[in-house]
């Protein structure tokens, strides 16, 4: 059988009436086709609202708001605070078609005038289109239904946990999105989903592992490497504790195995060759080019050291030794003209000072 709510959902007319819900950051309720802002005065009337969404078109009774937002008053002032709550949510409606539907014993909301930005993530999420997932967690505020916070200690509790349920709740979304995607082999989408993953969960060794597999997937070995030691860091500095061996053995087994598809190129990147692909840089290879060079250039300061030590003559460590001789005696001829030889080879003889009794001092050396 056709559905006729299904059917006035998806046609163009009910695509402009109806109103768009802001869940994620500061509340706001806006019309579709005029995208005026129609949030309620009243930070009670909006807290019905917000609690009437999250519980997707499913009746509440009367007593259960009363006791979630007065209460801290009799049955009796309870009971009237929401009856006039709900009468100024009278005014949101579309024709004939009001958005909250008040009943003698409970309220709902119509939910085929009503659309929020948490049912646009859940959907997303659910069909796989990962790149629109990744466009909504971008624009999505870290905080549900800001501004509603101290209305009654009651609401309060309620949406603490309210806040806790949809924040794992997006996690998991995410992540089941995630592990879709590596099984379509859609690893670039993935790979820009994963840090808004993080985001809700930085400690996650799971969502660490799919962004892993991800950059292995895209041939980034270097990626892997980083999102492993950013993961370490993370453990470390919040928990005091080292990932586990899953993730470990994971990353060694991805670094030592070869990459699956090549990296994408960028705009500025160089062709690849035909004879294959750039190799990719990885920490370790980065490390081994280093130290070849570093050893490379220390062999080249030891051969040009050795090759300056041989072109310089080599000297003498003898001290010079004096010959003094007497003023009245000339040096031997044999000495002035040919030297005289001595143990050491042939010695030369310069006049050098006087000494002080009146002989010339002789400064030889051996040549």
């Amino acid at each position: 059988m056709d559905d006729p709510a299904a059917d006035a959902r998806q046609s163009p007319a009910s695509q402009n009436n109806g109103f768009e819900l802001r869940c994620w950051g500061q509340f706001a309720l806006f019309h579709r086709g005029e995208r005026q802002d129609r949030s309620p005065r009243g930070r009670k009337a909006r807290a019905i609202i917000a609690y009437l969404a999250s519980h997707n078109g499913v009746g509440t009774s009367r007593e259960r708001l009363a006791g979630l937002l007065w209460s801290e008053r009799g049955d009796k002032q309870a009971r009237a605070s929401l009856r006039q709550s709900l009468f100024e949510l009278r005014a949101l409606h579309c024709g004939e078609q009001p958005l909250v539907v008040a009943h003698r014993d409970h309220v709902l909301i119509n939910p085929d005038l009503l659309t929020s930005d948490s049912a646009r993530i859940e959907q997303a999420a659910r069909d796989g289109q990962i790149a629109e997932l990744a466009e909504l967690l971008a624009a999505r505020d870290d905080r549900l239904f800001d501004g509603l916070d101290s209305l009654d200690p009651a609401f309060d509790e309620w949406l603490a946990i309210e806040r806790a349920k949809q924040h794992e709740r997006i996690v998991d979304l995410a992540v089941a999105a995630a592990r879709d995607g590596l099984k379509r082999r859609v690893s670039g989408h993935v790979r820009k989903l994963i840090p808004w993953i993080e985001r809700l969960d930085t400690s996650s060794e799971t969502i660490a592992r799919l962004g892993m597999l991800a950059d292995h997937a895209d041939g980034d070995l270097g990626a892997v490497h980083h999102r492993f030691q950013r993961l370490c860091t993370v453990l470390e500095t919040d928990l005091q504790i080292e990932p586990s061996q899953e993730t470990r053995s994971l990353y060694e087994n991805l670094m030592a195995a070869p990459d699956t598809a090549p990296v994408a190129r960028r705009p500025n990147a160089k062709p690849m060759t035909a004879r294959g692909r750039r190799p990719v840089a990885t920490p370790t290879s980065t490390r081994r080019i280093t130290i070849a060079a570093l050893l490379c250039m220390i062999i080249a300061i030891i051969a040009a050291l050795a090759l300056w030590l041989r072109a310089t003559p080599a000297r003498s460590h003898e001290p010079p030794a004096i010959a003094a001789l007497s003023r009245r005696r000339k040096p031997p001829s044999h000495a002035q003209d040919k030297g005289l030889r001595g143990a050491n080879g042939v010695i030369s003889f310069r006049r050098s000072r006087r000494t002080r009794n009146n002989s010339t001092a002789f400064q030889y050396k051996a040549q």
